[in-house]
């Protein structure tokens, strides 16, 4: 079988796209080393989660480990006192090794969390907790 130049196109353009998945750049302001580790993270074992999330705020001051505000739909809010904190008492006497694993493991988990909110209100107008509570799950089976 001989493929018209119309469909090597669309084969090139194809195998462009499918090169491509999961290569999202993912921008995190102000810069912070447990959110980039986490980002790695999620990308290397499901990148689905970081799919349309291109901005991660890092300064969040409300008293909630992150959120997701449908004003800014690629954006997600992370409150990392809050979850540096968390962890850190919860492994208070453990080694600085440990503590900054799960700090990212955990930074993981509220980023996956964040993004199930985006996913299903902008996908279903799905308000609720069950997209989120759904993508956190799947995410916590793969970290």
């Amino acid at each position: 079988m001989r493929l018209s130049r119309r469909d090597l196109s669309k084969f090139a353009q194809t195998k462009e796209k499918l090169e491509n998945i999961g290569s999202t750049t993912v921008c995190v302001e102000p810069a912070n080393r447990y959110v980039s580790e986490a980002v790695e993270m999620l990308q290397r074992n499901n990148p689905d989660v970081l799919h349309d999330i291109t901005d991660i705020r890092t300064d969040l001051d409300k008293g909630v480990y992150g959120e997701y505000i449908p004003d800014s739909p690629h954006s997600v809010h992370l409150n990392m006192t809050k979850i540096e904190s968390k962890v850190k008492s919860e492994l208070s006497g453990q080694p600085q090794q440990d503590i900054d694993i799960e700090i990212v493991r955990q930074t993981a988990m509220v980023i996956s969390h964040e993004s199930g909110h985006q996913h299903g209100y902008t996908n279903y107008k799905d308000t609720s907790e069950a997209p989120a509570e759904q993508r956190e799950n799947e995410t916590r089976k793969k970290i």
